[in-house]
Order: C-alpha cells, then structure tokens, then sequence
C-alpha cells in the first residue's frame, strides 16, 4: 500500500506545454523553485498525492528493445542517478510531452515536474518523480479590502481539488521498468497521448 505521510517535496519545475497542432508554443521555465511557506508545500502535496488511493502499478515500455530509448525512462533514471540533473530532464520531459501534443483536442497547460523524497510503498522507503499536467483553470471569487470597504475581484487558476493528469515513479525495479501509478482524468482517445505516447 502506498503511504506519502511522511513524503516530502524536495523540488518543483513549472513549464507551459502549448499545443503543437495549433501552432502554441513550449515555454520553459528558467529554474526549479520551492515554496518557502510550509502551508503552500502542504496544499501542494495534497493536489500532487491525494487522488493516488490505489495500488495500481504498471512500468515503462523499452523502445526498440532497450528501456534508456524510452525518454521518460531515461529521464527518471538520470534524475535517480544524480539529483543535479533534475532541471535538465524536466526540459527533455517538458518537450518529449509538447512533440507528442500534436492533435486538436489537446489542451494545453502547466506541467509540473516533482521530486519526492521519503515515499512508502510495499518494498520500503524511495524516492519517486511526478510528472503533472493542470488543464483546466477555474475562476475564483477573492475578497480584497479596499480603502476600508471589502469588495470582491476574479481570478482564474487551479483547482487543487482537480488533477487532470499525472504519473508517479517510484524509484524501484529500475530493471524492470520502474513501478508507476498512472492518472488520467480526460477518458478520451486524444488521452491516449498521455499513457502511450508521452510515457510508453
């Protein structure tokens, strides 16, 4: 059973991922950033963890006969093998998902690449990558105070209730093709893009 009580967010990295088919653009982040405010690192693992409830795994796929030719694959093992590395493959992530976003009805969004510490499945204790994409935005209502009088403003952004898309790698079995919880919230053929294309 998997457990992320004790898990911990040791970095984040936020790109945009346009649509290719409608000529939308990737872009890029400059850094990796962490929240300083404890509150905010506690809303974010819930948004990133709370819709894992099953112990359902699968594992990547090789490409032509080798599991590295698998880019998502090679990426969470360079991220394992040194933590330096992170940035760097969350760019080769970020524009493996925007070559495969090549069909109308994808929508694009942010990507979030994280770095988790302290994971607890059945074999103990690792660490584990999560790959997010946010699709949909929400439009919130915000009381602001003004000159002494509350007046309310909108503004749009996520749904920390609401994960469209996701994928947790658990740093076991690399041999094997790691094990992977998989979540995909869209239910349509475009989505396949997602499983398939993007993680193989």
């Amino acid at each position: 059973m998997i457990n992320f009580e004790n898990c911990e967010i040791a970095n984040i990295v936020i790109h945009h991922i346009g649509n290719k088919f409608e000529g939308d653009s990737l872009s890029l982040s400059d850094n990796c950033f962490l929240p300083e405010d404890t509150d905010v690192l506690h809303l974010l693992k819930s948004y990133f963890l709370s819709a894992f409830k099953k112990d359902a795994y699968y594992h990547f796929l090789p490409y032509e006969g080798e599991l590295l030719n698998n880019p998502v694959y090679a990426s969470a093992t360079a991220v394992f093998s040194d933590q330096q590395a992170f940035y760097e493959q969350s760019v080769e992530m970020a524009q493996h998902l925007y070559e495969q976003s090549n069909n109308p009805n994808i929508k694009p969004g942010e990507l979030y690449i994280v770095h988790f510490r302290n994971c607890n499945i059945e074999e103990g204790i690792c660490d584990a990558i999560g790959i997010f994409k946010s699709e949909t935005k929400d439009t919130f209502l915000k009381i602001v105070l003004n000159q002494n009088t509350y007046q309310l403003i909108g503004e749009s952004g996520i749904n920390i209730k609401k994960l469209d898309k996701a994928c947790i790698i658990f740093n076991i079995t690399p041999e094997n093709g790691y094990k992977v919880c998989i979540l995909d919230k869209t239910n349509t053929k475009e989505a396949v893009y997602w499983t398939t294309d993007f993680l193989g």
